[in-house]
């Protein structure tokens, strides 16, 4: 499965405005810095949500100078430092972000993609699985979604259909889910549900090519070359010359070759 999980966090939207409110201490001297430090802070996140991360990171590290017992601007760090790939460091600043706020589940989660992008599946569930049940998260198909994903990667498939299940039941049109049971079902050969739970998917982003290759790939095992080709055409269309686009070309040369589908 491409790795979605990547972008499954809360850490950066109204969850953010939500959790740092009333976040000030009450000494005086605390609350003038933290006065301070939050604008640039959010000028950080501005840039961060531009993709322009070594901007981001100069802005969030001013902001840390002034206060760095901010856990928001210790998950902006850790979200930042995720994107330049300096793993090591963003799993630093997850971790000083839940030591300054128990409570802060989108550290939390980040903390476990983190984990997810250096393989280490078993932590990254045990991570996740300290939000699942928590009632204040807002947003809990994405921690189920990134265990399930952590699960597939295990080869562990029906714990891995099992929390795409209870995602989605939260989430029906979560796409990463439906995605992941998708990829589940292809994997144990439950062709039917797998194509069912990838049209469902493309239906709701239907300019995913990773959506297509793998719904592709279930059309080829169902034997409809037809809507195979098309699929992997689609690839094509909307992820030229990348690994995604490679593969599909691959696959059609192949069925050119071995079918009557042209």
């Amino acid at each position: 499965m491409k790795s979605k999980y990547y972008t499954f966090h809360i850490g950066l939207g109204a969850m953010a405005i939500i959790f740092f409110l009333g976040l000030m201490s009450c000494a005086p001297d605390k609350k003038m810095l933290k006065k301070k430090e939050e604008p640039i802070r959010d000028l950080g996140l501005a840039y961060y949500q531009k993709d322009n991360f070594k901007a981001a990171l100069k802005e969030l590290h001013k902001a840390e100078k002034i206060y760095a017992d901010d856990h928001i601007l210790q998950d902006y760090l850790g979200l930042t430092y995720l994107k330049l790939k300096n793993i090591d460091e963003a799993i630093k600043r997850f971790k000083r972000s839940i030591e300054l706020k128990p409570s802060y589940a989108p550290a939390y989660n980040n903390l476990g993609v983190a984990y997810m992008q250096i393989k280490e599946w078993d932590r990254a569930i045990e991570t996740f699985k300290k939000i699942t049940s928590n009632i204040v998260y807002a947003s809990p198909q994405y921690p189920l979604t990134n265990i399930g994903i952590a699960y597939l990667k295990k080869n562990e498939y029906q714990l891995a259909i099992n929390y795409f299940n209870q995602a989605l039941t939260y989430e029906p049109n979560h796409v990463s889910a439906l995605q992941g049971l998708g990829e589940t079902y292809l994997v144990i050969n439950n062709v039917p549900a797998a194509i069912d739970a990838l049209e469902k998917a493309i239906g709701l982003d239907p300019q995913a090519a990773d959506l297509y290759l793998s719904l592709a790939r279930g059309y080829q095992l169902a034997g409809d070359f037809k809507q195979a080709l098309f699929a992997y055409r689609r690839v094509l269309h909307l992820a030229p010359r990348t690994q995604l686009a490679n593969q599909a070309q691959k696959e059609i040369d192949y069925l050119k070759r071995t079918t009557n589908v042209h």
